[in-house]
């Protein structure tokens, strides 16, 4: 997974040079409740075929300036920047799933 998330942070980039980080989302800050919860517990193969669930959680661009309260000139872009890391996503789950 670790090297699915450093291509999908490159392919980010490519579109408009924002950096992101490829990290667990874990170490981003403290939550409960979060689809990682899930992910992780024992119940996450019930039902799946035997198959492990994958997530990422894509951040906005913003640095720090904006929080969680993007300006409206920034969204679209952000939008576009998170297509092909999607996709990658996406394409490499599809290739190769996670078996538990």
């Amino acid at each position: 997974m670790r090297q699915i998330g450093d291509t999908m942070s490159e392919l980010m980039y490519t579109v408009h040079g924002m950096r992101y980080t490829s990290q667990k989302s874990i170490g981003l800050y403290p939550t409960s409740g979060t689809a990682s919860d899930w992910f992780y517990s024992e119940d996450a193969n019930s039902g799946n075929l035997g198959y492990r669930a994958a997530g990422f959680t894509i951040e906005l661009r913003d640095t720090g300036r904006y929080g969680f309260l993007l300006p409206p000139d920034q969204i679209i872009p952000t939008g576009e920047e998170m297509i092909p890391a999607v996709m990658h996503f996406m394409s490499s789950l599809a290739k190769q799933p996670l078996f538990l």
